[in-house]
């Protein structure tokens, strides 16, 4: 029998103010019943898993609109899209706080090394240099477009069109990066493939039991090798 619960009891369990409940409820994140006889509200325990589940979501830092959005599109598809840009966000602010972390270690330095010296210029040098690590990563953009590329990747390096012909030694590149990283690894040896695209690398490693993890900052990239090899364990991220 699935027990009801009131406003007061679901905010004990939680320890939160029941006017946060309201607010979820205001906002089409909750939709609890209500008594006939009293309107009060009563949550059952799927209100309880939902709620849950909100303020699980709150807490990664997702806002009420991409919650609301999650709970109503329950697809692997959708899930991917806001926690990938979740993650972008938070990977964004650590590397800017890292940034600026690591700029005031540098002045720390030099305030302990040099005592009471003069150190305006050296102070704006490290900041300078923060800086312009700040644009490079700020104004970075993929010029390849990975993502769009990724259903197609696999049909250009056969194609290879154009005058360059890039692609014209691939198979045996990969071949040549897979014996050369196979004979110099000792068993057990783990691998990660940086850029590992649709996993054409990564699948020689599979193929021998290898344990190995494909990297990529392209999510579509990865959505076509996980599809391709689903025992290739992959992982979203930048070098």
């Amino acid at each position: 029998m699935n027990h009801s619960y009131s406003i007061s009891e679901v905010a004990n369990v939680f320890n939160i103010t029941t006017n946060k409940i309201r607010y979820y409820e205001k906002k089409g994140l909750l939709k609890p019943l209500r008594d006939s006889n009293n309107e009060y509200r009563k949550f059952n325990n799927e209100d309880i898993m939902t709620l849950q589940l909100i303020l699980l979501y709150r807490s990664i830092g997702l806002s009420i609109s991409n919650i609301k959005d999650i709970i109503e599109n329950k697809n692997n598809k959708n899930y991917l899209n806001h926690f990938n840009n979740q993650w972008e966000i938070v990977n964004n602010e650590i590397q800017r706080l890292t940034i600026i972390r690591d700029s005031l270690e540098n002045i720390l330095d030099k305030l302990y090394m040099n005592g009471e010296s003069e150190l305006d210029s050296d102070i704006l040098d490290v900041i300078k240099r923060a800086n312009k690590i700040r644009d490079i990563k700020n104004n970075w953009k993929d010029k390849w477009n990975f993502n769009d590329w990724a259903k197609n990747y696999d049909k250009t390096i056969v194609e290879d069109r154009g005058e360059v012909k890039l692609y014209k030694n691939y198979n045996l590149i990969l071949d040549k990066v897979y014996n050369l990283a196979s004979e110099n690894s000792k068993k057990g040896f783990k691998f990660l493939e940086i850029g590992v695209g649709t996993g054409n690398l990564s699948s020689k490693f599979l193929r021998n039991n290898c344990d190995i993890v494909g990297m990529d900052q392209s999510r579509e990239m990865l959505s076509i090798a996980k599809k391709k090899y689903p025992k290739l364990k992959v992982r979203l991220g930048e070098f």
